[in-house]
């Protein structure tokens, strides 16, 4: 008896489901080759006292040419940082907080494009090659990192739109303020687990449903949602999860019974495979408004860095380390035109977040 011949993923799916979902993985392969060689070495900041002030001081004279700078804090202590080129004094404060924000900011995001890339390529793969389950559970999750990044890039953009119009005096150290907790909380969040100390949670993240939620009032779509409650029954080992592997009912002429088949791969006597259909239509869908959302959180980080003179505060290199234009007539080296048309200036709008779907 010979073989059958099982369907190609194009013939079940069709040829332009297919044909999108392998533009969709050429824009995420272009955003992948972005990000696969970045390398980020973060710095955070922390405030010691006089005593381990004294030890510094002794390290300082020992390594003077790594060149320092140094601040004190409201309640006396002092932060400060090295690989500090020579700068005007009353610019030390700049020097501590803004490079050591943006590296953390360009981390946050680096975190989420890895992630998201990851998790796009990967759910495209299992399609093509039929493992309806894993593509399920990896579409499921690729709408809660969409709904995740939205949520993060929003506040992080309000964020920094309160710390554009700060005034100058003390202004490093507030945005050091506005910035600290909430990148912390995103970082080293998490829910029902304790920290790496073995301590009650210190920073809670939100509930996953949350991200969901934001992203379907946002979106103004409740398909949004029902794309997430659908996928989630393919997830889990519920009964859309084994509509998978089999046909729709047949029913005899006569009425007194019905035929199902079972198969692993699909076949041509099944014409519907929703759970393949609704893991291909999820995944364009939040792919594209993940990538859409992904390169405006990143204006955002580059606003912040190039707006802050990051680059020209520190000698410490990382990626994403942009330096401002020196002439109008430069292009900008964010990518977004002129220089002078960048408009990354303090007292000057912040970059926002939009849901475009």
């Amino acid at each position: 008896m010979s073989r059958e011949r099982f369907l190609t993923a194009a013939e079940a799916l069709g040829e332009d489901v297919v044909a999108r979902l392998a533009q969709l993985e050429d824009q995420v392969l272009t955003l992948d080759q972005l990000v696969a060689n970045a390398d980020l070495t973060e710095k955070y900041v922390e405030p010691i006292d006089f005593t381990a002030m004294d030890a510094l001081a002794r390290y300082v004279l020992e390594h003077g040419e790594e060149g320092w700078a140094f601040a004190r804090t409201p309640d006396d202590r002092i932060v400060c940082v090295d690989d500090v080129p020579p700068l005007d004094e009353r610019k030390a404060g700049e020097a501590i907080v803004f490079p050591a924000t943006h590296m953390q900011l360009v981390g946050w995001w680096l975190a989420h494009a890895w992630r998201f890339c990851d998790l796009v390529g990967t759910a495209v793969k299992t399609l093509n090659s039929w493992n309806i389950t894993t593509a399920a559970v990896l579409s499921r999750a690729l709408i809660e990192e969409v709904g995740c990044v939205l949520y993060e890039a929003d506040e992080i953009s309000k964020l920094w739109a309160k710390a554009k119009s700060l005034p100058v005096e003390g202004r490093d150290a507030a945005v050091g303020n506005l910035f600290r907790g909430k990148l912390l909380e995103f970082t080293l969040g998490s829910k029902g687990l304790k920290d790496a100390f073995g301590d009650a949670e210190a920073w809670k993240a939100p509930n996953v449903m949350e991200y969901v939620r934001k992203l379907v009032k946002r979106s103004g779509s409740k398909d949004f949602g029902t794309f997430y409650d659908f996928l989630s029954n393919a997830a889990h080992p519920s009964r859309y999860a084994k509509l998978a592997y089999q046909t729709s009912w047949s029913i005899h002429e006569t009425g007194a019974y019905g035929l199902r088949r079972r198969a692993r791969q699909p076949n041509g006597e099944n014409n519907e495979f929703p759970i393949a259909w609704g893991v291909a239509e999820a995944t364009l869908l939040f792919g594209g408004e993940g990538l859409r959302l992904l390169t405006q959180a990143l204006v955002v980080v580059d606003d912040f860095g190039l707006t802050t003179r990051s680059g020209e505060l520190t000698l410490h290199s990382y990626w994403r380390k942009l330096m401002p234009g020196q002439r109008s007539s430069d292009a900008c080296p964010c990518g977004c035109g002129k220089w002078r048309a960048a408009k990354h200036q303090w007292g000057q709008p912040a970059p926002e977040i939009r849901l475009t779907s």
